[in-house]
């Protein structure tokens, strides 16, 4: 019988070890690129952006929602980060046709500055005028969302001047 509790307590003893060398230390609004193999970046302040967005007018019609995903992989093995992340889709209509959709391409980011006035930063994929941008995303004070999209110095085989959905916006929250 003591043989039995002997075992017992060396299996969980084992168990024990093993869950906590695969525990990652949870560090907040911390830059990917000073973080350790294991160390996950959370990050408290995507919840803000997290929902529907929309801006309209007389004839355009831009609908947003992002959602923030958690404790991403990144790395190989015993170099592993995690961070977390704000993925987007969208839809853009004009007269009430859809000019313009990410059902390709998602909007994905991650925050750009953690200690500032908090911008985000999500790279976007332009398929009609071939070409990347970057939108910076910012909350005001109305708790409205500012989107201003910006190209990016990527080549492709050719580039269309502009890009197909607006450049610069304010959206209000929807859900």
């Amino acid at each position: 019988m003591k043989n039995i509790y002997k075992q017992l307590g060396v299996i969980l003893i084992c168990l024990f070890s093993l869950t906590s060398s695969f525990a990652q230390t949870k560090i907040t609004d911390k830059a990917l690129s000073k973080l350790k193999p294991g160390e996950y970046a959370f990050s408290s302040k995507m919840e803000a952006f997290e929902g529907a967005w929309a801006f309209k007018n007389d004839s355009i019609s831009f609908e947003l929602s992002l959602n923030v995903k958690r404790k991403i992989p990144l790395g190989k093995n015993n170099s592993t980060i995690y961070y977390d992340r704000l993925d987007g889709q969208y839809t853009y209509e004009k007269n009430g046709i859809v000019i313009n959709s990410s059902t390709e391409f998602p909007l994905i980011g991650a925050l750009a500055g953690i200690n500032g006035p908090l911008p985000m930063t999500l790279t976007f994929h332009d398929i009609e005028r071939k070409k990347e941008g970057e939108v910076t995303l910012v909350i005001t004070k109305n708790n409205d969302l500012e989107w201003t999209l910006v190209e990016r110095k990527v080549e492709w085989k050719e580039n269309y001047p502009g890009f197909s959905v607006p450049t610069k916006m304010t959206l209000s929250k929807v859900r």
